[in-house]
């Protein structure tokens, strides 16, 4: 497709991806015109595609991606994907290399098209959604995290997932490099299904865990990190001394404050049960946790049965709640029901004592009742810091 000659656009949205698109346009001689009237049209990410129309129907990251190709140069993409610790991964690259990050975290990849915000290199978080409308797109650099079962309800079958996380090297060439976890079968395989990358695993990289990051997961973020930032040149060194002054994102196991003596962690990007297990574990003090949100289409029998023996209590509100419920009947396992989150954190404040962890990590999608995670875990820290 030769993107330069399709000057009529047809964007379908109206959020910040949308929006970005729509202010680009102008400056790329290109017109938004109806969707019937358009010669390719720039789908949101939060819609989902759709074969309804005669025309090519793309993602803002392939339209950003296929005009960057038409400047000359651009910028040298690392591209990062994966169900759990893209965010992290993408904000650890972006600190150590010191450049600018794009796409599903800061800003959508067209903002850097045809702009002032020139740069040499860009780190670009890619969720399913976004990759379900490339074809093309073709990063130097594809950093492939862990996948496990998530966003069911939009894809259909984790089989179908999968492929979407797959577009992100399946453009790849013999001069370009994946990056990945060998230890992980499900990215082997999915890697063996026509990636003509260079591999490079992290498994084997032992990176020490510096003391404001927990569990097993940031190792494997730091160490996915790490294999990157040595490919293009960084040193053990510096890449140590900068991870040590990097800070933790909001929302994402971020200790609030003592709470009557427990430690209480605001986890709210736990946006399904992996993140939520991941964060359980990586607690090594009696936990109380807090579920809420809307289910996926997982099952949280395993959860439940993995996590059991970490946990002391544990309360659900929202959505999922008569799924949880359900299946801690179903193994023996007491869940207390309650309505909002200010019944959770008083429910788990009397269940626990001092020296107790208090663990917000919902394992579902927020809007049932918030505006985003973000917006959920604001929520959760201002009943904590109301209660202190």
């Amino acid at each position: 497709m030769d993107i330069s000659k399709l000057r009529h656009v047809g964007v379908m949205g109206d959020g910040v991806t949308a929006t970005a698109v729509r202010v680009a346009l102008p400056r790329l001689g290109c017109q938004e015109v109806s969707l019937s009237e358009a010669e390719v049209i720039v789908i949101s990410p939060g819609i989902p595609m759709t074969d309804a129309y005669a025309v090519p129907v793309i993602s803002e990251v392939e339209f950003a991606f296929l005009w960057m190709k038409t400047q000359g140069t651009r910028p040298e993409l690392i591209a990062v994907t994966g169900t759990n610790g893209k965010s992290t991964v993408v904000s650890l690259l972006g600190h150590i290399l010191d450049c600018p990050v794009a796409g599903n975290i800061g800003d959508p990849l067209i903002n850097f098209v045809a702009s002032d915000r020139v740069c040499d290199r860009l780190v670009v978080e890619l969720s399913s959604f976004q990759l379900e409308g490339c074809s093309l797109f073709r990063p130097e650099v594809a950093v492939l995290l862990p996948i496990t079962p998530d966003h069911l309800s939009r894809h259909g079958t984790f089989s179908n997932y999968q492929a979407q996380k797959a577009k992100i090297f399946q453009q790849q060439g013999p001069e370009d490099v994946v990056v990945y976890d060998e230890s992980r079968p499900e990215l082997v395989s999915l890697l063996a299904t026509g990636c003509q990358a260079q591999k490079i695993s992290y498994f084997s990289d032992e990176m020490r865990l510096p003391a404001q990051m927990l569990g097993e997961f940031n190792r494997s973020n730091i160490n996915a990190a790490f294999s990157v930032c040595r490919y293009l040149g960084v040193s053990e060194t510096v890449f140590e001394e900068r991870v040590s002054h990097f800070s933790p994102l909001p929302h994402r196991l971020e200790y609030v404050t003592e709470l009557q003596g427990r430690r209480v962690y605001n986890d709210s990007k736990a946006t399904n049960i992996d993140a939520t297990r991941q964060a359980v574990l990586a607690m090594t003090w009696p936990t109380h946790l807090i579920l809420c949100g809307e289910a996926k289409g997982e099952d949280y029998v395993p959860l439940l049965q993995e996590i059991r023996p970490q946990l002391s209590s544990l309360v659900v509100f929202g959505a999922i709640s008569m799924a949880v419920k359900q299946a801690c009947d179903d193994i023996g396992v007491s869940v207390e029901v309650v309505s909002d989150i200010t019944m959770a954190l008083s429910f788990s404040l009397n269940q626990s004592q001092s020296g107790d962890v208090i663990l917000f990590s919902p394992s579902g999608a927020s809007f049932d009742q918030f505006d985003g995670y973000a917006h959920r875990g604001e929520c959760f820290k201002s009943v904590v810091m109301g209660a202190a």
